[in-house]
Protein backbone atom coordinates (compact mmCIF):
# COMPACT_ATOMS: atom_id res chain seq x y z
CA UNK A 1 0.00 0.00 0.00
CA UNK A 2 1.12 3.64 0.72
CA UNK A 3 3.95 2.32 2.70
CA UNK A 4 5.29 0.14 -0.50
CA UNK A 5 5.42 3.45 -2.28
CA UNK A 6 6.95 5.72 -0.47
CA UNK A 7 8.88 3.25 2.01
CA UNK A 8 9.35 5.94 5.05
CA UNK A 9 8.82 5.11 8.51
CA UNK A 10 5.83 7.75 8.48
CA UNK A 11 4.24 5.59 5.43
CA UNK A 12 4.36 2.75 7.33
CA UNK A 13 2.78 4.03 11.08
CA UNK A 14 -0.25 5.23 8.34
CA UNK A 15 0.03 2.40 6.73
CA UNK A 16 -0.23 0.13 10.90
CA UNK A 17 -3.07 2.69 11.71
CA UNK A 18 -5.23 1.93 8.47
CA UNK A 19 -5.01 -1.81 8.94
CA UNK A 20 -5.78 -1.52 13.20
CA UNK A 21 -8.76 0.54 11.89
CA UNK A 22 -10.18 -1.81 9.10
CA UNK A 23 -9.68 -4.47 11.97
CA UNK A 24 -11.58 -2.35 14.42
CA UNK A 25 -14.86 -1.58 12.17
CA UNK A 26 -14.27 -5.60 11.13
CA UNK A 27 -14.42 -6.24 14.86
CA UNK A 28 -17.12 -4.16 15.28
CA UNK A 29 -19.54 -5.40 12.70
CA UNK A 30 -19.22 -8.84 13.91
CA UNK A 31 -19.82 -7.99 17.64
CA UNK A 32 -22.99 -5.99 16.50
CA UNK A 33 -24.16 -9.33 14.40
CA UNK A 34 -23.75 -11.53 17.35
CA UNK A 35 -25.52 -9.10 19.22
CA UNK A 36 -28.61 -8.67 17.06
CA UNK A 37 -28.15 -12.99 16.58
CA UNK A 38 -28.63 -12.60 20.25
CA UNK A 39 -31.57 -10.12 20.41
CA UNK A 40 -33.41 -12.27 18.17
CA UNK A 41 -32.78 -15.34 20.00
CA UNK A 42 -33.86 -13.84 23.70
CA UNK A 43 -37.01 -12.75 21.38
CA UNK A 44 -37.53 -16.05 20.46
CA UNK A 45 -37.53 -17.36 23.86
CA UNK A 46 -39.45 -14.56 25.80
CA UNK A 47 -42.30 -15.33 23.20
CA UNK A 48 -41.63 -18.99 24.32
CA UNK A 49 -42.19 -18.04 27.84
CA UNK A 50 -45.16 -16.30 27.02
CA UNK A 51 -46.59 -18.77 25.28
CA UNK A 52 -46.15 -21.45 28.78
CA UNK A 53 -47.52 -18.45 30.78
CA UNK A 54 -50.34 -18.18 28.67
CA UNK A 55 -51.51 -22.34 28.42
CA UNK A 56 -51.20 -22.32 32.11
CA UNK A 57 -52.96 -19.44 33.04
CA UNK A 58 -55.64 -21.21 30.88
CA UNK A 59 -55.21 -24.01 32.83
CA UNK A 60 -55.73 -22.06 35.83
CA UNK A 61 -58.47 -20.42 35.03
CA UNK A 62 -60.48 -24.24 33.99
CA UNK A 63 -59.41 -25.19 37.46
CA UNK A 64 -60.96 -22.58 39.18
CA UNK A 65 -64.25 -22.42 36.69
CA UNK A 66 -64.05 -26.45 37.73
CA UNK A 67 -63.53 -25.51 41.10
CA UNK A 68 -66.23 -22.93 41.51
CA UNK A 69 -68.91 -25.31 39.56
CA UNK A 70 -68.12 -28.02 42.21
CA UNK A 71 -68.48 -25.52 45.10
CA UNK A 72 -71.76 -24.25 43.77
CA UNK A 73 -72.86 -28.19 43.00
CA UNK A 74 -71.94 -29.13 46.97
CA UNK A 75 -73.66 -25.78 48.29
CA UNK A 76 -76.53 -26.86 46.42
CA UNK A 77 -76.93 -29.92 47.41
CA UNK A 78 -76.22 -28.84 51.04
CA UNK A 79 -79.18 -26.40 50.72
CA UNK A 80 -81.32 -29.22 49.05
CA UNK A 81 -80.78 -31.39 51.97
CA UNK A 82 -81.30 -29.39 54.33
CA UNK A 83 -84.69 -27.64 53.21
CA UNK A 84 -85.63 -31.23 52.26
CA UNK A 85 -88.61 -31.98 54.81
CA UNK A 86 -87.90 -34.81 56.70
CA UNK A 87 -89.75 -37.94 56.01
Amino acid sequence: MLSGILNSDKAINMNIAIMRAFVEIRRIIFKQNDLKEQMKEIREMRAAALQRLLLLLKKEHSFLIRHDNIRQLILIYILHQYLQPNS
